[in-house]
């Protein structure tokens, strides 16, 4: 009689007292069950996720303004997120936007910049695309911004407010806290820059109107505009009861 275990290491299985015989054919049998053991099954592969169309690649140039340049960066975060350009990589790619005069002269003025940190790389660029000028220069030049005639409030809503966050709108505290004021600015701009006098009249004379939000300023004037669309103007109306005389017998 012997007791034998099983040599497969990790078994733990043995043998009763049996005969050697016994034991041996046990064994045997036991050892296909290692031989034909289920295999594992490897986790299905995943499917690639869907790429979208290629996006195309935002370009900027020296003699810029600063408004120029921060539309350009939003374009850039776009690109950069939908093309999923990760840190290592956004520096080279940065580097690809900038067009040909503005890219000798970053090879020129910084020739590390394009392998270096990305925020280092910016502040570069920026300082050899933007046309500088002064902050009093930019804020006198917000003041005298004015809706043109056809153009609609929206818009002229979005054309100061990419000026006015060029102006550096913004004061310390006295409790130390960064204060910025812009929306008062852009709301101020908004309402004097009217160019129908009569909307501009109502506007004004709207109760809280120096506290309601940016937004609500917009649709305000909005709503007017497209009131004064939908009724014929004066002189339409005047011209239209000249002709009703003229047919009457």
């Amino acid at each position: 009689m012997v007791v034998v275990g099983c040599p497969v290491p990790g078994c733990e299985i043995e043998s009763q007292d049996l005969s050697e015989a016994l034991v041996t054919a046990i064994l045997t049998i036991h050892g296909f069950s290692h031989q034909h053991a289920a295999p594992v099954m490897a986790a299905p592969a995943q499917a690639p996720a869907p790429h979208g169309p290629r996006l195309d690649r935002p370009k900027v140039d020296v003699g810029v303004s600063i408004e120029e340049w921060n539309v350009f960066i939003r374009r850039w975060d776009v690109f950069r997120a939908g093309s999923g350009i990760g840190d290592a990589q956004a520096p080279f790619q940065l580097f690809q936007c900038a067009g040909s005069v503005l890219g000798d002269s970053l090879l020129k003025a910084a020739p590390d910049a394009a392998s270096g940190p990305l925020p280092d790389l910016i502040t570069v660029m920026r300082s050899l695309a933007v046309i500088p000028v002064a902050t009093c220069v930019l804020r006198t030049e917000l003041l005298q911004f004015r809706q043109e005639r056809d153009e609609t409030f929206r818009t002229f809503a979005a054309r100061v407010r990419g000026k006015a966050e060029t102006c550096a709108y913004n004061a310390v505290c006295e409790c130390g806290k960064d204060m910025d004021y812009t929306d008062h600015i852009i709301r101020d701009v908004l309402i004097n820059g009217i160019y129908d006098s009569d909307i501009r009249r109502e506007t004004l004379g709207t109760p809280d109107v120096l506290i309601k939000p940016v937004n609500v300023v917009i649709a305000l004037v909005e709503n007017r505009e497209m009131a004064r669309n939908a009724l014929p103007s004066s002189s339409l109306s005047a011209m239209s009861s000249f002709q009703r005389l003229k047919t009457t017998p």
